[in-house]
Protein backbone atom coordinates (compact mmCIF):
# COMPACT_ATOMS: atom_id res chain seq x y z
CA UNK A 1 0.00 0.00 0.00
CA UNK A 2 1.32 3.38 -0.84
CA UNK A 3 2.80 5.54 1.72
CA UNK A 4 1.98 9.47 1.23
CA UNK A 5 3.24 12.63 2.36
CA UNK A 6 0.74 15.74 1.95
CA UNK A 7 2.59 18.91 2.24
CA UNK A 8 0.34 21.75 2.80
CA UNK A 9 -2.76 21.49 5.60
CA UNK A 10 -5.11 24.09 3.91
CA UNK A 11 -8.42 22.44 2.93
CA UNK A 12 -7.05 20.96 -0.02
CA UNK A 13 -4.20 18.84 2.30
CA UNK A 14 -6.49 17.95 5.10
CA UNK A 15 -9.38 16.07 2.44
CA UNK A 16 -6.87 14.74 0.76
CA UNK A 17 -5.38 13.12 4.03
CA UNK A 18 -8.51 12.68 4.78
CA UNK A 19 -9.53 10.70 1.65
CA UNK A 20 -6.73 8.78 1.20
CA UNK A 21 -6.83 7.52 4.94
CA UNK A 22 -10.30 6.62 4.64
CA UNK A 23 -9.33 4.42 1.01
CA UNK A 24 -6.67 2.28 3.69
CA UNK A 25 -3.35 4.12 2.09
CA UNK A 26 -1.16 5.69 4.70
CA UNK A 27 -1.18 9.18 4.84
CA UNK A 28 0.93 11.91 6.17
CA UNK A 29 0.28 15.65 7.06
CA UNK A 30 2.28 18.29 7.53
CA UNK A 31 2.03 22.28 7.80
CA UNK A 32 4.33 24.65 8.66
CA UNK A 33 1.68 26.72 10.67
CA UNK A 34 2.32 25.25 14.15
CA UNK A 35 -1.26 26.54 15.56
CA UNK A 36 -3.25 24.86 12.64
CA UNK A 37 -0.77 21.46 13.00
CA UNK A 38 -1.71 21.56 17.32
CA UNK A 39 -5.17 21.87 16.49
CA UNK A 40 -5.47 19.65 13.58
CA UNK A 41 -3.75 16.52 16.87
CA UNK A 42 -6.18 17.48 18.73
CA UNK A 43 -8.91 16.60 16.86
CA UNK A 44 -6.89 14.16 15.98
CA UNK A 45 -9.76 12.99 12.93
CA UNK A 46 -10.38 15.18 9.57
CA UNK A 47 -14.36 15.72 8.56
CA UNK A 48 -15.08 15.87 4.76
CA UNK A 49 -18.74 16.90 4.39
CA UNK A 50 -20.80 17.44 1.09
CA UNK A 51 -20.39 15.69 -2.24
CA UNK A 52 -17.45 13.64 -0.96
CA UNK A 53 -17.70 13.01 2.45
CA UNK A 54 -15.78 10.68 5.17
CA UNK A 55 -14.04 11.62 8.45
CA UNK A 56 -10.94 9.58 8.79
CA UNK A 57 -7.34 10.11 11.15
CA UNK A 58 -3.94 10.66 8.84
CA UNK A 59 -1.23 8.71 10.31
CA UNK A 60 0.67 11.51 11.30
CA UNK A 61 0.06 14.89 11.72
CA UNK A 62 2.94 17.08 12.02
CA UNK A 63 5.13 20.21 11.27
CA UNK A 64 8.73 18.49 11.25
CA UNK A 65 9.11 18.31 7.49
CA UNK A 66 11.55 14.93 8.53
CA UNK A 67 8.54 13.45 9.82
CA UNK A 68 6.09 13.82 7.39
CA UNK A 69 8.96 12.70 4.48
CA UNK A 70 10.10 9.13 6.59
CA UNK A 71 9.28 5.80 4.75
CA UNK A 72 6.85 7.66 1.94
CA UNK A 73 6.19 6.75 -1.53
CA UNK A 74 4.33 10.07 -2.78
CA UNK A 75 4.81 13.55 -1.99
CA UNK A 76 1.66 15.48 -2.59
CA UNK A 77 2.74 19.18 -2.41
CA UNK A 78 -1.07 21.04 -1.56
CA UNK A 79 0.20 24.76 -1.04
CA UNK A 80 -0.10 27.81 -2.28
CA UNK A 81 2.53 29.29 -5.53
CA UNK A 82 5.07 31.07 -3.04
CA UNK A 83 5.60 28.22 -0.78
CA UNK A 84 7.28 25.60 -3.56
CA UNK A 85 10.60 26.80 -3.53
CA UNK A 86 10.62 26.69 -0.26
CA UNK A 87 8.96 23.35 0.16
CA UNK A 88 11.09 22.08 -2.34
CA UNK A 89 14.13 23.09 -0.23
CA UNK A 90 13.11 21.40 3.23
CA UNK A 91 12.41 18.02 1.05
CA UNK A 92 15.35 18.24 -0.85
CA UNK A 93 17.70 16.43 1.82
CA UNK A 94 15.03 13.59 2.49
CA UNK A 95 13.97 12.15 -1.10
CA UNK A 96 15.20 9.12 -2.34
CA UNK A 97 15.46 7.39 -5.56
CA UNK A 98 11.74 6.38 -7.22
CA UNK A 99 9.87 8.84 -5.53
CA UNK A 100 7.13 11.08 -7.21
CA UNK A 101 6.71 15.20 -6.39
CA UNK A 102 3.68 16.21 -7.25
CA UNK A 103 2.04 19.81 -7.18
CA UNK A 104 -1.49 20.28 -6.46
CA UNK A 105 -1.45 22.56 -8.77
CA UNK A 106 1.50 23.31 -10.33
CA UNK A 107 0.12 27.04 -11.87
CA UNK A 108 2.47 28.54 -14.16
CA UNK A 109 5.82 26.95 -13.98
CA UNK A 110 5.39 25.15 -10.82
CA UNK A 111 7.26 22.02 -12.22
CA UNK A 112 10.15 23.91 -13.72
CA UNK A 113 10.96 25.85 -10.37
CA UNK A 114 11.26 22.77 -8.44
CA UNK A 115 13.06 20.45 -11.24
CA UNK A 116 15.48 23.26 -11.14
CA UNK A 117 15.92 23.15 -7.36
CA UNK A 118 15.98 19.06 -6.76
CA UNK A 119 17.48 18.85 -10.42
CA UNK A 120 20.20 21.48 -10.67
CA UNK A 121 23.60 21.95 -9.61
CA UNK A 122 22.47 21.64 -6.76
CA UNK A 123 20.15 19.48 -6.24
CA UNK A 124 19.57 15.60 -4.65
CA UNK A 125 20.79 13.58 -7.00
CA UNK A 126 17.83 11.43 -6.54
CA UNK A 127 15.89 9.86 -9.50
CA UNK A 128 12.27 11.52 -8.88
CA UNK A 129 9.19 11.63 -10.93
CA UNK A 130 8.41 15.73 -11.01
CA UNK A 131 4.80 16.35 -11.65
CA UNK A 132 2.00 18.98 -11.12
CA UNK A 133 -1.83 18.85 -12.07
CA UNK A 134 -3.46 22.07 -13.80
CA UNK A 135 -5.58 22.48 -10.74
CA UNK A 136 -6.69 21.41 -7.51
CA UNK A 137 -8.00 18.05 -7.65
CA UNK A 138 -10.89 18.98 -4.99
CA UNK A 139 -13.76 21.89 -5.03
CA UNK A 140 -13.24 22.47 -1.46
CA UNK A 141 -13.33 25.19 1.64
CA UNK A 142 -12.28 24.77 4.93
CA UNK A 143 -14.63 27.33 7.52
CA UNK A 144 -12.60 25.91 10.30
CA UNK A 145 -10.01 23.17 11.56
CA UNK A 146 -10.83 20.19 10.65
CA UNK A 147 -14.15 20.45 9.17
CA UNK A 148 -14.12 21.22 4.72
CA UNK A 149 -17.23 21.00 3.20
CA UNK A 150 -16.31 19.74 -0.53
CA UNK A 151 -18.91 21.93 -2.89
CA UNK A 152 -18.04 19.83 -6.34
CA UNK A 153 -16.43 16.79 -7.86
CA UNK A 154 -13.73 17.67 -10.21
CA UNK A 155 -14.23 14.80 -12.75
CA UNK A 156 -11.43 16.14 -15.26
CA UNK A 157 -7.78 17.52 -14.21
CA UNK A 158 -5.19 17.74 -16.25
CA UNK A 159 -1.45 16.37 -15.07
CA UNK A 160 1.50 16.69 -16.71
CA UNK A 161 5.55 15.31 -15.70
CA UNK A 162 8.25 16.94 -16.33
CA UNK A 163 9.98 15.62 -18.66
CA UNK A 164 6.65 15.23 -20.26
CA UNK A 165 8.09 11.24 -21.02
CA UNK A 166 7.63 10.54 -17.13
CA UNK A 167 3.77 10.57 -17.48
CA UNK A 168 3.24 6.77 -18.14
CA UNK A 169 5.16 5.89 -14.96
CA UNK A 170 3.01 8.61 -12.74
CA UNK A 171 -0.45 7.39 -14.22
CA UNK A 172 0.52 3.71 -13.49
CA UNK A 173 1.10 4.86 -9.76
CA UNK A 174 -1.46 7.46 -9.21
CA UNK A 175 -4.26 6.64 -12.28
CA UNK A 176 -6.07 4.21 -10.07
CA UNK A 177 -6.31 6.39 -6.89
CA UNK A 178 -6.80 9.68 -8.62
CA UNK A 179 -9.26 8.36 -11.58
CA UNK A 180 -9.59 12.45 -12.06
CA UNK A 181 -6.53 13.05 -13.17
CA UNK A 182 -6.44 13.05 -17.34
CA UNK A 183 -2.74 13.34 -19.12
CA UNK A 184 -1.84 16.29 -20.37
CA UNK A 185 0.87 16.70 -23.46
CA UNK A 186 3.33 18.80 -21.35
CA UNK A 187 3.77 21.06 -18.37
CA UNK A 188 3.00 23.91 -20.66
CA UNK A 189 -0.70 22.82 -20.81
CA UNK A 190 -0.93 22.34 -17.06
CA UNK A 191 0.42 25.44 -16.32
CA UNK A 192 -1.14 28.13 -19.28
CA UNK A 193 -4.63 26.81 -19.54
CA UNK A 194 -5.82 26.96 -15.87
CA UNK A 195 -8.17 29.49 -15.08
CA UNK A 196 -6.35 30.37 -11.92
CA UNK A 197 -3.84 32.84 -13.17
CA UNK A 198 -6.92 35.38 -14.39
CA UNK A 199 -9.10 34.83 -11.81
CA UNK A 200 -7.46 35.04 -8.61
CA UNK A 201 -4.68 37.61 -8.93
CA UNK A 202 -6.34 40.27 -11.27
CA UNK A 203 -9.87 40.50 -8.89
CA UNK A 204 -8.03 40.59 -5.38
CA UNK A 205 -5.43 43.52 -6.56
CA UNK A 206 -8.47 44.81 -7.88
CA UNK A 207 -10.46 44.48 -4.32
CA UNK A 208 -7.34 45.49 -2.28
CA UNK A 209 -9.04 48.50 -0.63
CA UNK A 210 -12.19 46.43 1.12
CA UNK A 211 -9.27 43.91 2.13
CA UNK A 212 -7.31 46.80 3.66
CA UNK A 213 -10.57 48.01 5.36
CA UNK A 214 -11.77 44.46 6.57
CA UNK A 215 -14.51 44.88 4.13
CA UNK A 216 -16.29 41.48 3.89
CA UNK A 217 -17.68 40.63 0.34
CA UNK A 218 -18.47 37.46 -1.74
CA UNK A 219 -14.89 37.23 -4.28
CA UNK A 220 -17.00 36.48 -7.28
CA UNK A 221 -20.31 38.09 -7.27
CA UNK A 222 -19.53 41.13 -5.92
CA UNK A 223 -15.54 41.15 -6.19
CA UNK A 224 -15.53 40.72 -10.18
CA UNK A 225 -17.69 43.70 -11.40
CA UNK A 226 -18.35 44.25 -15.33
CA UNK A 227 -14.79 46.40 -15.17
CA UNK A 228 -12.98 44.36 -13.78
CA UNK A 229 -14.43 41.38 -15.81
CA UNK A 230 -13.15 43.23 -18.80
CA UNK A 231 -9.66 43.69 -17.57
CA UNK A 232 -9.88 39.90 -17.06
CA UNK A 233 -10.61 39.12 -20.31
CA UNK A 234 -8.01 41.64 -21.85
CA UNK A 235 -5.35 39.98 -19.91
CA UNK A 236 -6.83 36.53 -21.01
CA UNK A 237 -6.46 37.70 -24.81
CA UNK A 238 -2.34 38.03 -23.78
CA UNK A 239 -2.74 34.21 -22.08
CA UNK A 240 -4.30 32.63 -25.20
CA UNK A 241 -1.72 34.58 -27.52
CA UNK A 242 1.18 33.44 -25.39
CA UNK A 243 0.06 29.49 -25.49
CA UNK A 244 -0.80 30.10 -29.22
CA UNK A 245 2.91 30.57 -29.90
CA UNK A 246 3.61 28.01 -28.09
CA UNK A 247 1.88 25.41 -29.74
CA UNK A 248 -0.84 24.97 -27.17
CA UNK A 249 -4.37 25.33 -27.86
CA UNK A 250 -5.72 26.93 -25.10
CA UNK A 251 -9.66 28.48 -24.55
CA UNK A 252 -10.16 31.65 -23.91
CA UNK A 253 -12.02 32.19 -20.78
CA UNK A 254 -15.31 33.55 -22.27
CA UNK A 255 -15.65 30.53 -24.85
CA UNK A 256 -15.28 28.06 -21.84
CA UNK A 257 -17.83 29.64 -19.61
CA UNK A 258 -20.42 29.17 -22.78
CA UNK A 259 -18.95 26.25 -24.43
CA UNK A 260 -18.46 23.49 -20.92
CA UNK A 261 -18.05 20.25 -22.63
CA UNK A 262 -14.83 21.97 -24.91
CA UNK A 263 -13.83 23.53 -21.18
CA UNK A 264 -13.86 19.73 -19.68
CA UNK A 265 -12.04 18.49 -22.41
CA UNK A 266 -8.47 19.91 -20.88
CA UNK A 267 -9.41 21.28 -17.38
CA UNK A 268 -11.06 20.54 -14.21
CA UNK A 269 -15.09 20.42 -14.57
CA UNK A 270 -17.33 20.35 -11.72
CA UNK A 271 -20.73 18.76 -11.51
Amino acid sequence: MLKFAIIGAGAGGQSMAAILTSKGYIAKLYDIDKEKIHRLQELKTIKVTGVIACEAAPAVITDRIDEVMDDVDVIMVVSTTDAHRSIAYACKPYLKDGQIVMLNPGHCGGALEIANILRGEDGCGKDLIIAEAGDLMYGCRSYEVGNILHTGLKVHVPVATLPASDIDRLMKVLGPIFPCLQPAANVLETGFEGAGAMLHPIPSLMNINKMDLGQSYDYYMEGITPHIADIISACDKERVAVCRALGVDALALGICWSRPTSWSRRTACMI
